[in-house]
């Protein structure tokens, strides 16, 4: 029986992928003239509809009575005729949705055991997929919006009024300067999502975790004598195990105290 959270997640993200076709498909007509943007608009709707095929078939096999809900459009609207930089936008907002949709039901395809340990065509790997896809997306949004909105100010007759070094002598950086401002931003922001040490949650009742005396609260620092570089380096140490194995962690205490815990290998 296929958990209900799972297919009600899968739903969702099937009519989610749905809005964003549509959406994107209209806003193509107007945006013909601007290859920059067209060309990214095009490879949103080929991922929408390709990944919401991808979605339709999992649910058919996860919970053939799923029904999929209506989501009601979203879209900043072409405002005095900035199609292009309107359109960048509104994808930003609609792929962000999309990334913790997809994030959301990796979760929760992982708690219901529909993961790489079932197999090949997994949920799990297709929502992992998905989400990579449209931060990729993202990324190339960020990327060409400085240059849309410099162009479409040009167009309109607003030409650049700043006086700094560059500026004043009729060298415009202003989306160069922009660029490199939001490009440290991602770079910056990459280590909170890689911080090594592992996070414990609320360990499952009886489990080996519980019985060590692990805590929801702990970090795991070490595993075997290895420093935590990602999550990845747990299970990697952990799937090297054989059944009656111990495997020895370095763990934080929320209190700030380092401790050793011991725990068998099921």
């Amino acid at each position: 029986m296929a958990n209900p959270r799972l297919s009600q997640q899968m739903a969702y993200m099937i009519a989610l992928e749905s809005r964003i076709a549509d959406m994107f498909t209209k806003r193509h007509e107007n945006l013909k003239g601007n290859q920059m943007v067209s060309g990214l608009i095009e490879d949103i709707v080929r991922s929408a509809k390709e990944q919401k095929s991808a979605l339709i078939n999992r649910l058919g096999e996860v919970d053939s009575s799923a029904s999929i809900p209506a989501l009601s459009g979203k879209n900043s609207g072409e405002l005095e005729g900035w199609v292009a930089a309107s359109a960048l936008q509104d994808a930003y907002t609609a792929l962000n949705e999309a990334i913790i949709g997809y994030t959301t039901l990796s979760i929760i395809a992982k708690r219901s055991r529909d993961s790489a340990v079932i197999g090949d065509g997994n949920t799990t790997d297709i929502a992992d997929q998905h989400m990579r896809n449209y931060i990729a997306n993202v990324r190339s949004i960020s990327d060409l919006l400085h240059d849309v909105v410099i162009g479409e100010l040009n167009h309109d007759g607003h030409s650049c009024e700043c006086t700094c070094a560059c500026c004043g002598i009729g060298l415009c950086i202003c989306s160069t300067y922009n660029k490199e401002t939001l490009s440290n931003a991602w770079v910056e922001a990459i280590p909170f999502a890689d911080e090594g040490d592992v996070l414990v949650l609320e360990p499952r009742a009886g489990s080996p975790a519980a019985e060590a005396g692990l805590k929801q609260g702990d970090f795991i620092v070490a595993a075997d004598g290895t420093d935590m570089a990602s999550y990845a380096t747990l299970y990697e140490i952990a799937d090297g195990h054989q059944s009656g194995d111990k495997m020895e962690l370095t763990v934080r205490r929320a209190s700030g105290d380092l401790t050793n815990v011991s725990v068998k290998i099921p």
